[in-house]
């Protein structure tokens, strides 16, 4: 009876020994898992970064291209108004007539 007892106890003692080297192997993965979640972490900090900076070069490439149409706007604009103002002269009446005046001395 005794023998069974003691034999019952190794194995219980065996049994416990597993389980702490279980543990130990689960508090490692734990530890690898905190640290990849670490650097995903990281890796999202970046891709926020990145993201603050394409909206600002977006924000930058809009306002280039606002820019650019009011540019080519008022150069269509020009190329209308421009010939018109110097021609005017040219086409306009040159001399004037007086119809029906009278004079008074």
């Amino acid at each position: 009876m005794q023998g069974d007892a003691l034999a019952l106890s190794t194995d219980a003692l065996a049994l416990s020994t597993d389980a702490l080297a279980l543990l130990a192997d689960a508090l490692a993965l734990s530890a690898d898992a905190l640290a990849l979640l670490a650097d995903a972490l990281a890796l999202l900090a970046d891709a926020l970064a990145l993201s603050v900076d394409a909206l600002a070069l977006q924000g930058i490439a809009k306002f280039n291209s606002l820019r650019i149409n009011e540019m080519l706007y008022l150069a269509a604009v020009a190329l209308l108004v421009v010939p018109t103002l110097l021609t005017a002269p040219a086409s306009a009446q040159t001399k004037v007539y007086v119809v029906g005046a009278t004079r008074l001395y």
